[in-house]
């Protein structure tokens, strides 16, 4: 959640427009229709094709185990206290999904657009072209774990221009941070971000 002046933006991708176009900085969105086009393309490709997958994967390998290690019949009743009912059927299925099952379904989902982000970064070095963008900010996030959690999916040899991503993005990251930040002091920055992380327990 951000909230700047009372206005609340949720969702990540739209938090990065909103901070791309509320705040002095390096600009962060393409300055083409097309390149604006691109950047809101490939912000929908993560949304729906990608962050399911990650999640899905992640809560196998880190979630559920940390989940299973809790008493029986404490973990029963948490689940059983949780409302809706459509909520407390996504966490009884990260339950009983095993990490195999969860890397099988996870990399049907993945593939088509793995295949379509690395055809993208060996054309451009940016998804939305030749400069750095809020869709590649966004990307990163998905992206970056995969290494670890999809390793015969993303690696330096299925798709080299993906491998290399958190290298280009950290650099290009600190680059934009430091410029924002300088453009926006003094005063003291508007901008406060709030995460509220839910979790069981």
């Amino acid at each position: 959640m951000l909230v700047d002046d009372g206005t609340v933006i949720a969702s990540s991708f739209f938090m990065l427009e909103y901070i791309a176009e509320a705040f002095a900085g390096p600009a962060l969105m393409p300055s083409t229709p097309y390149g604006r086009y691109l950047v809101h393309a490939w912000g929908q490709t993560i949304a729906l094709s990608v962050a399911n997958a990650v999640a899905m994967l992640g809560c196998a390998r880190h979630l559920a185990p940390a989940l299973r290690s809790r008493p029986s019949q404490t973990l029963q009743a948490r689940l059983a206290s949780i409302e809706p009912l459509e909520r407390r059927a996504a966490w009884t299925a990260v339950l009983d999904r095993s990490e195999a099952d969860a890397a099988a379904a996870a990399r049907g989902q993945l593939a088509a657009p793995l295949r379509r982000i690395e055809a993208a970064l060996s054309s451009a070095p940016w998804l939305a072209g030749a400069e750095y963008s809020i869709a590649d900010i966004d990307a990163f996030a998905m992206l970056a774990p995969l290494p670890e959690l999809a390793p015969d999916l993303v690696n330096a040899n299925v798709t080299p221009h993906i491998a290399r991503v958190p290298g280009a993005h950290a650099s290009a990251t600190r680059g934009a941070c430091r410029a924002r930040t300088d453009a926006n002091r003094p005063p003291r920055s508007r901008l406060r971000t709030r995460t509220r992380i839910l979790a069981m327990g």
